[in-house]
């Protein structure tokens, strides 16, 4: 491929690439509506007294018995343990960047998690699973393909075959298997430091969803009625977990620029009548540099979201 389809690829690529990496969402307050009604509200963490999350921490193999007594009575039901078990581990452990980059020891096994506080996603998940089996809940740890923040949507080695990079749990809980992602749950890494926050993005929300960025290697675990091959999971837009969360929803089938075929295209979303979108079309890969005046989006009077976006002259 020569320079110039190059250029004009890394143009066509910026837009989907941004938009489906959430760059496109901003919601805020239309007037005439209550803030609730605009976002969901910020999901308040099932949490343990202190001195319980305290002497688990110093000593999991003694006292981790203390959490799983005080989750059974304070819960009424088999999601409400669970939910408890998910937000203790999402709060407290916190992802181990040192460890993620080969600078550091990974600390994986289940117990040593939970003392050292710290470890990347497999850690997570195990934890998880843990105080599931304390709880005679069904969960299992899933390895799998994640579409996270070293993902690059056009670097064809990285479209070839699915590859293990990371993990996520799958829960059955009154019959019915649920899929989970704590490490996700639990915050994000910005630079060289993990950023806590605490959301349930990835928190038994539908299959479908799940599956725009988990691929796991066991078929069975996409929990879907017709599974995706790799192919069309890599082809799918980006839409973070976020996406959802906050009502938004494709519209349409979405057509992958590959090649340079027409200077505009167009995506529509459907979303609350009183959330507003915004998209920015950037140069990829030089991730930053915002190209003025060349998208537009309109919403009808049923919610519905237009995304158009015209793109630049190719660069020689």
């Amino acid at each position: 491929m020569d320079r110039r389809k190059k250029r004009v690829l890394h143009f066509l690529y910026s837009f989907l690439f941004l938009l489906f990496l959430f760059g496109l969402l901003n919601s805020c307050q239309t007037a005439g509506r209550r803030p609730d009604e605009t976002a969901p509200k910020k999901v308040q963490p099932a949490e343990a007294p202190r001195n319980i999350d305290k002497a688990v921490k110093e000593n999991p193999h003694e006292n981790l018995p203390q959490l799983i007594e005080y989750i059974r009575e304070n819960s009424g039901s088999e999601p409400e343990m669970f939910r408890y078990a998910h937000d203790w581990v999402a709060q407290n452990v916190a992802y181990d960047v040192a460890a993620l980059r080969g600078e550091s020891r990974k600390v994986t096994d289940a117990y040593g998690v939970l003392q050292y506080g710290k470890s990347v996603c497999a850690g997570y998940s195990i934890a998880l699973q843990l105080l599931c089996d304390q709880l005679d809940i069904e969960c299992v740890t899933i390895s799998g393909y994640g579409r996270g923040a070293s993902f690059e949507p056009y670097r064809e080695e990285q479209m070839n075959e699915p590859r293990s990079n990371h993990a996520w749990n799958a829960v059955k809980l009154e019959g019915e298997w649920h899929l989970v992602d704590v490490t996700w749950n639990s915050g994000y890494v910005r630079g060289n430091k993990f950023e806590p926050n605490f959301n349930h993005h990835y928190y038994k929300i539908p299959p479908q969803q799940f599956a725009y960025r988990h691929f796991p290697l066991e078929e069975q675990w996409q929990l879907l009625e017709k599974p995706l091959d790799f192919e069309s999971f890599i082809s799918q837009p980006l839409l973070r977990g976020r996406f959802f969360t906050y009502g938004f929803r494709q519209r349409g089938k979405y057509k992958k620029i590959t090649l340079v075929q027409e200077s505009e295209h167009e995506l529509q979303f459907s979303g609350r009548k009183n959330m507003l979108m915004s998209a920015r079309l950037v140069a990829y890969p030089d991730q930053g540099k915002e190209l003025q005046g060349y998208d537009m989006i309109t919403r009808d009077a049923d919610g519905m979201h237009t995304v158009r976006v015209r793109f630049p002259e190719p660069c020689s």
